[in-house]
C-alpha cells in the first residue's frame, strides 16, 4: 500500500512539475510574443511617425513655396498697378502733345508781338489786356498740360534740349555754354516738343596746340638735333687734331 502511495505521490509530483514546466514555457512564449508584438507595433509606430514627419516637412516646404509665390505675385501686382498708374498719367500728360506742338508757333507770334510793341502801345490798356491774355494762355498750358519753356541762358549746352545755330569761340569761356536764346524750346516733362535754338559760346581748349605751333616745335627740335650733331662732329675733329 505504501508503494502505491509513493507511486501516486511521484506521479503527482511529475505531473505538477510537468504543469509547471508547461506554464513556464507558456509564460516564456507569451512573453516573447508580447515582446515581438510590442517591437512590431513600435516599428510600425516609428515608421508612421517618420512618414508623418516627412509629410509635415513636405507641407512646410510647400507652404513656404506658396508663401514666396504669393509674395512675388503681390509684388508683381503692385508693380503692375504702379506701372498702369504711370502709363495713365503719361497718357493724360501727353495726350494733347500734337495739339500743343501745333500751338507753339502761335505762342511764338504772341510773344514776339509783346516784345516788339512800341513804347506808346505798351502804355495802352489794349497792351495790358493782351499781355494778360497771353500770360493766362501760358499759365493754362503750364499748369494743366505740363508745358515747360526751355529758355535759360548761361547754362551748359545740352543737345537733348538745345539746337546750336552758331558757335562763338571764347578764350575765357569753359566748355560749351548757351550764350543766347534765339527761339525758346518747349517740353512736357522730359519729352522735348521743340529744341531751343541757341547761340553757343565755346571755350578754346588751351591744351590743344594748333598745327602751326606743332610744326614750329618740330622744326625747332630738328634744328636743336642738327646743332648737337654738328657740335659733336666739331669736338671729334678737335680731338683728332690734338692727337
Amino acid at each position: 500500500m505504501s508503494d502505491v502511495n509513493k507511486n501516486v505521490e511521484n506521479s503527482n509530483e511529475t505531473f505538477n512539475e510537468s504543469i509547471k514546466e508547461n506554464n513556464d514555457i507558456s509564460k516564456e512564449k507569451l512573453s516573447e510574443e508580447i515582446q515581438d508584438n510590442a517591437i512590431e507595433e513600435l516599428l510600425i509606430l516609428k515608421q508612421t511617425i517618420e512618414e508623418k514627419n516627412e509629410m509635415i516637412e513636405k507641407l512646410k516646404k510647400e507652404n513656404e513655396e506658396t508663401k514666396d509665390l504669393l509674395i512675388r505675385i503681390k509684388a508683381d501686382f503692385e508693380n503692375y498697378k504702379k506701372r498702369v498708374r504711370e502709363e495713365q498719367k503719361d497718357m493724360v500728360k501727353f495726350s494733347n502733345q500734337r495739339l500743343i506742338t501745333d500751338l507753339l508757333p502761335v505762342l511764338d507770334d504772341l510773344d514776339r508781338a509783346i516784345e516788339s510793341a512800341s513804347d506808346d502801345l505798351k502804355k495802352s490798356n489794349f497792351f495790358d489786356g493782351l499781355n494778360m491774355v497771353i500770360k493766362s494762355f501760358h499759365n493754362i498750358l503750364e499748369k494743366k498740360y505740363y508745358l515747360e519753356k526751355i529758355k535759360d541762358e548761361k547754362v551748359v549746352f545740352d543737345p537733348h534740349f538745345h539746337e546750336a545755330l552758331s558757335v562763338i569761340e571764347d578764350n575765357n569761356a569753359e566748355g560749351m555754354l548757351v550764350d543766347k536764346i534765339l527761339q525758346p524750346g518747349y517740353k512736357i516733362d522730359s519729352r522735348v516738343l521743340r529744341s531751343a535754338k541757341v547761340v553757343v559760346r565755346k571755350g578754346i581748349d588751351k591744351t590743344k596746340k594748333s598745327d602751326n605751333e606743332k610744326n614750329d616745335e618740330k622744326v625747332e627740335k630738328n634744328n636743336e638735333n642738327l646743332i648737337d650733331e654738328r657740335s659733336s662732329s666739331s669736338d671729334e675733329e678737335i680731338e683728332n687734331i690734338n692727337k
